[in-house]
């Protein structure tokens, strides 16, 4: 009997994987943003004063981050790696790397017609796929998209290329017009230590997990434990080999296994008819461990009264 309901709770937590899964991967979160060229005429800024985030703290889950070109000529290929360069220069925190499988993908194929008739469009960019992390919002994937106007003005220092990664770094539209985030063209601006700072503090934390119980609810009757509880890593990374332990005190009661969680993945458990030996159990605790290392340990386990 026991082997049956091992079976079928092995299933059941497969079946209910498979869905959450689903669910992760298709929710997507796209912020699009677009840098401006200005030709003639009133400028309309819609931008804070102060550097901001889309959401506070989001990052890439590793410091060297991968890009690839989409029907981009050698010119655009050469300001783009000058962009990343001076990322990795001004922060020697970040480095980017070529791969086909990439995080980062750069269009160069699209026009982009006339705005209106005060400026011109000459990039577009942000996080393609981002998923809200508590600890850090977690950038799976951005688009740069460059387009080559008539009118672009012929600026050495990669001004869009820098403009649109720093979208989709995170970073919002700034009011100030020498800074590299202003809405609207110049030769002037530049990468600004404000910026760099922000990057290295959020980029000098290592990526971990972050596994943390939710959601407890347990009960006996007779010999036999009831639970329902929530597993979640809310870390950059993925939590490897996981197990829940149910103890009495230090003593395991049992041990399921969980196996991998990858980041932003819940597991919802329903486990019935656990056996214990005791019937004068009043409190029960679950632990949850991995093989990675995480941000937190504290939040990795939780104690329910039980009748």
């Amino acid at each position: 009997m026991p082997k049956i309901l091992n079976t079928i709770l092995i299933v059941l937590l497969l079946l209910i994987s498979a869905f959450l899964f689903l669910i992760y991967y298709n929710k997507q979160m796209t912020v699009d943003k677009q840098f401006f060229i200005e030709t003639n005429g009133e400028l309309n800024i819609n931008a804070t004063n102060q550097l901001s985030m889309f959401m506070p703290n989001m990052r890439f889950n590793s410091n060297n981050i991968s890009y690839s070109f989409v029907e981009c000529s050698d010119y655009s290929q050469t300001r783009m790696k000058q962009a990343f360069q001076i990322i990795s220069n001004e922060t020697n925190n970040i480095y980017f790397y070529e791969n086909r499988l990439a995080q980062i993908i750069i269009y160069c194929s699209q026009q982009r017609e006339e705005k209106r008739n005060s400026t011109f469009v000459a990039g577009e960019g942000g996080p393609d796929n981002l998923i809200n992390l508590s600890l850090y919002p977690l950038i799976n994937s951005g688009k740069i998209y460059l387009y080559e106007q008539k009118n672009n003005k012929d600026c050495s220092y990669p001004i869009v290329e820098l403009h649109e990664l720093m979208h989709v770094f995170g970073f919002d539209h700034i009011n100030d017009s020498s800074k590299i985030l202003y809405p609207y063209i110049s030769c002037k601006q530049r990468i600004t230590p404000d910026i760099t700072t922000e990057l290295n503090k959020i980029y000098s934390k290592e990526p971990k997990a972050d596994l943390t119980l939710q959601n407890l609810s347990a009960n006996t009757h007779g010999n036999y434990l009831d639970f329902n509880i929530t597993i979640l890593n809310r870390g950059l990374i993925s939590s490897i080999n996981v197990s829940l332990d149910i103890l009495n005190g230090e003593k395991i009661i049992d041990s399921i296994t969980i196996e991998d969680l990858s980041p932003g993945i819940s597991q919802i458990m329903t486990v019935k008819n656990i056996v214990i030996k005791t019937n004068n159990l009043n409190q029960i605790k679950f632990k949850v461990t991995s093989d990675s290392e995480e941000y937190f340990y504290e939040n990795n386990q939780l104690t329910a009264t039980v009748n």
